[in-house]
């Protein structure tokens, strides 16, 4: 399934019906993430709908998961079903009828470099701007062939198949050392076993392996 996606109607009613539902509705996802579910809806007037349906949500997997197991709205219920039902079996997929809850994975102990990059701080370049000058690393991290995303808010990395909140597939850091990052990996973030951790800046690339 698509990560994120729109529901459409072409009522002001039913708009109206679900911002109402919504309201002071949250969540928290399995990592710890809050999730407030009108930060998700547009904002619309009726003559928004004179033309005919309007998204009224882009909502990633988790949110709709929320909304099979608590809103029992008519047509909210008929667009998870068109979005979610299994063409073969007619049955809905697991991500949306099952209850995210962390996954579970032996977690690193140790990193080891398989490339080892040039100097332990990013290359710093002068801001015009800010007059300043200043590096990032980007760190991109993957798990056998599938990319980790990362949750800039609260600083944790999902693995594939995973059904929680990111907000990129990378994440930057700016004027911090390889080695607070390789600390990071294993306090913080407690990656998985097996995770190929790739730090660029913009001349040089280091290549970790967590064990």
């Amino acid at each position: 399934m698509a990560a994120i996606d729109k529901c459409y109607v072409d009522s002001y009613a039913d708009y109206k019906t679900f911002c109402d539902w919504a309201k002071d509705r949250s969540f928290i996802t399995p990592r710890g993430a809050k999730v407030v579910i009108s930060d998700y809806i547009f904002n619309w007037k009726e003559e928004d709908f004179k033309d005919g349906c309007v998204p009224i949500f882009n909502s990633p997997v988790i949110f709709d998961n929320y909304l099979y197991h608590n809103c029992d709205l008519p047509f909210i219920r008929e667009w998870l079903a068109s979005r979610y039902t299994n063409n073969l079996t007619g049955d809905l997929y697991d991500e949306i009828t099952q209850v995210p809850t962390l996954p579970e994975f032996v977690p690193c102990r140790h990193v080891s470099v398989l490339k080892n990059g040039i100097g332990n701080m990013p290359y710093k370049s002068y801001n015009d701007y800010s007059r300043r000058k200043y590096g990032y690393w980007i760190v991109d991290i993957y798990l056998g062939n599938s990319t980790c995303w990362y949750n800039e808010e609260y600083d944790f990395w999902t693995i594939p198949f995973e059904n929680d909140i990111h907000t990129a597939s990378y994440a930057a850091f700016k004027n911090k050392s390889i080695k607070s990052i390789i600390r990071r990996i294993i306090k913080k973030w407690k990656l998985p076993v097996g995770c190929r951790i790739e730090i660029t800046d913009r001349t040089t690339k280091w290549v970790l392996l967590t064990k």
